[in-house]
């Protein structure tokens, strides 16, 4: 073997044997290959970057508009219950959802609007007997919320009605023009056979008719509202006002299903003074928290969150816990509301699908491109 080095630095070994000559040449390292290296990794390195964006624009395209980032909800302007809508709101907002309250002048309104595409509102409050599957198949109900009840008002201090049937002939505010409370006094006056041929029946909404009734212009004014409306509590403690307690509250339930009785507290508006000086039995209506079918499920159960943190509270009228309940006496409930409020999982199914709100995604988008700049 004859081992020599060349003037170009080429190690050369002759392996001599058998009269054949071979030779082995070793080439040492240079920068070439160390560049060629690096050079592989800045490539891999500039893929997984387009890929991670790649991935970050499907998730944002993706999460988005399952979860949009406004939400109109049509509300009756002078029903009462002003709290409870800012507490819809402020649940959403603490999402990073804006929820855009749209008045209207009751409850027949409200679900137009939701019916309508162009009105942009996929959420209302509707009292039960107004639809059906049939005439709104583009709607479904997350569940009852709580009770509206019928307050029936009269201006005559000397004597005590208990019939509709005692109506007869006098001046009547029966509610707004697309009012639930409209639809559903002329119904039940009309079971006593009372309509505009024999009593002035007056559209007039709840707040009017409380001014007027208590001046002496109407003789009666029939409302739906919370009991903390401002014409409720306005005409509860006026002196020469009374509150009618329905003697056949029963027979209505049993001729309307969707009607159910409550009874105000003797005292309630004012206790020492004690008004009313008497328990006094009413009829109601439920309320239902009506969606359109194709919102979002994550928007939905959003609105389950908060109608339980709203609506579970005891009241006037209902027990704590008692809403929202798992019923649609008009409407399906949707999938969505069947599973968390049969299950009673509002809570926690909410936290999951909180994980999808913008808020949450924004920020875990944000980590996502801090990661990515550091490659």
């Amino acid at each position: 073997m004859v081992s020599c080095q060349s003037d170009t630095n080429l190690d050369l070994t002759f392996n001599v044997s058998d009269d054949r000559v071979t030779r082995d040449e070793t080439v040492p390292a240079t920068k070439s290959g160390w560049f060629g290296r690096r050079y592989l990794l800045v490539a891999a390195a500039i893929i997984l970057l387009f890929i991670l964006a790649a991935g970050i624009f499907g998730i944002t395209a993706y999460i988005y508009p399952l979860f949009p980032r406004a939400v109109a909800m049509a509300i009756v302007a002078e029903r009462g219950g002003r709290s409870e809508y800012e507490r819809y709101r402020q649940t959403f907002a603490k999402q990073g959802v804006q929820l855009t309250l749209v008045r209207t002048e009751g409850f027949i309104e409200n679900l137009a609007m939701l019916r309508s595409l162009d009105s942009g509102v996929s959420v209302a409050l509707v009292q039960n007997g107004l639809t059906d599957p049939q005439q709104s198949p583009e709607l479904a109900s997350l569940g009852t919320v709580g009770y509206v009840p019928l307050w029936i008002f009269y201006l005559n201090p000397h004597a005590s009605l208990d019939q509709l049937a005692q109506l007869r002939g006098m001046r009547v505010a029966v509610g707004p023009t697309g009012s639930g409370t409209r639809k559903l006094a002329l119904e039940l006056l009309a079971r006593n056979g009372i309509d505009e041929s024999n009593t002035e029946l007056l559209t007039l909404p709840p707040n009017e008719a409380s001014e007027r009734l208590v001046a002496g212009n109407i003789q009666v004014a029939m409302m739906l509202a919370a009991p903390d409306a401002p014409a409720v509590q306005r005409l509860l403690v006026s002196p020469n006002i009374k509150l009618m307690s329905i003697s056949h509250a029963d027979t209505y339930v049993a001729l309307y299903p969707f009607l159910t009785t409550v009874v105000l507290p003797a005292g309630f508006a004012d206790l020492p003074q004690e008004r009313p000086p008497s328990d006094v039995k009413m009829i109601a209506i439920k309320m239902s928290l009506v969606v359109r079918r194709d919102l979002q499920s994550a928007v939905q159960y959003l609105l389950l969150e908060a109608a339980t943190q709203i609506h579970s509270s005891p009241g006037v009228f209902q027990k704590a816990g008692q809403f929202p309940a798992a019923e649609g006496p008009d409407l399906p409930l949707s999938p969505d509301a069947s599973t968390a409020l049969s299950a009673a999982l509002v809570g926690s199914t909410y936290r999951t699908i909180s994980n999808h709100t913008p808020t949450c995604w924004g920020h875990r988008l944000s980590l996502a491109a801090g990661a990515t700049s550091l490659l």
